[in-house]
């Protein structure tokens, strides 16, 4: 979603920067992270969507209109970052959209929902990881600001808003059969976190005419039944990723963003508490091996910090974006968690961050 920010004087802003820099300071760099390299998106772009399956990494959709747009324009453009080659290649959805969601598994990627000039989407764009082909299907229900993620051999979209209401509409998508069925969330809401580990699903936080939830709703693939389950407190709007089996929930609300990590053990179902080392909203995130990346975001000033959360010692340390941006997306695959596109100060970027990490 796009958000307008109000840009401080010269002054407050160095005190700002003074200030991210000291806590940011305070953090070790990571020795785990072997190289960061930077290439380019085929088109600037902010509220894109990251997905991957196999060894490809998908940036689809977003927002291309002026920061001040009360309409902004939709992007069709996807580019797909193959982890193998280190090389981006460039395809398109078949309509243009915002406020999707997507997730990969599998051969599997799939963008789904969302919304664009002509209103509320139900399309689905597939694509196939080992053909380099998309195809199309449909949700059983058109809305955007929903969730997906992905486990096993299905891809699931959750919740949102469909013009009229708020959904408790789950689709499943079975990558085997090609097919969809249907379920339902507990409680009716949008601007869920999803992120899977093991063999489950989190669906996590959301808002209802502003209101916030602590539910997290956890579909197993094993039963394909849903459980419920909560958070520390109430969440509107969250980053969620997993690693080593832990599925790390952080704040990123624009009105109540905090520093707080909640982080579950998907096996026995227990959750501890921990903290970035500061606020932030607009943010992104990914997971791989026993490491979340979350990066960029708006902490008063665009910022360029990386915190590299450890799911085994559950310690932080730090990297930088080669951008100072907020509203951009991640994605893991392989060895690699990348940051892609988002907005700064006068526009929009094309910037993608690449970090290797250390097998």
């Amino acid at each position: 979603m796009m958000k307008k920010r109000i840009h401080f004087t010269a002054l407050l802003i160095a005190t700002l920067v003074a200030i991210s820099c000291n806590k940011e300071d305070a953090l070790p760099a990571n020795p785990e992270i072997e190289k960061v390299e930077v290439a380019l998106l085929s088109e600037a772009r902010e509220n894109l969507v990251g997905a991957a399956a196999g060894n490809k990494i998908l940036f689809a959709g977003g927002n291309t209109g002026c920061l001040a747009c009360a309409r902004p324009d939709y992007s069709k453009a996807v580019d797909i970052y193959d982890v193998a080659t280190n090389t981006i290649t460039k395809a398109q959805l078949s309509v243009a959209r915002g406020a999707f969601a997507g997730a990969g598994t599998a051969n599997k990627v799939l963008f789904g929902g969302g919304r664009n000039e002509g209103g509320y989407l139900k399309s689905v764009d597939i694509y196939d990881v080992t053909t380099n082909t998309f195809s199309t299907a449909e949700l059983s229900e058109a809305r955007d600001r929903l969730a997906a993620a992905a486990i096993g051999n299905k891809i699931l979209f959750a919740g949102g808003y469909n013009g009229t209401g708020y959904s408790k509409t789950v689709d499943i998508y079975d990558v085997t059969t090609n097919t969809f069925s249907r379920a339902e969330l507990s409680e009716a809401r949008s601007l869920i976190s999803a992120a899977a580990a093991g063999n489950k699903i989190y669906f996590a936080g959301g808002n209802l005419n502003g209101s916030s939830f602590s539910t997290i709703d956890i579909y197993d693939v094993t039963t394909n039944t849903f459980t419920v389950a909560r958070l520390n407190g109430p969440k509107s709007s969250c980053i969620s990723a997993a690693a080593s089996n832990k599925i790390v929930i952080a704040d990123n609300s624009f009105t109540t963003s905090s520093n707080e990590l909640e982080i579950f053990e998907v096996a026995s179902g227990t959750s501890i508490l921990s903290k970035l080392s500061e606020s932030r909203d607009s943010f992104a995130g990914a997971g791989i091996a026993n490491k979340v990346l979350f990066g960029g975001g708006f902490v008063g000033i665009y910022s360029k910090t990386v915190e590299v959360y450890n799911t085994d010692t559950h310690s932080l340390s730090k990297s930088q974006l080669s951008e100072a941006r907020a509203n951009l997306a991640a994605a893991a695959a392989g060895n690699k968690v990348v940051f892609a596109g988002g907005a700064v100060l006068h526009g929009f970027s094309k910037t993608v961050d690449i970090f290797t990490l250390h097998k």
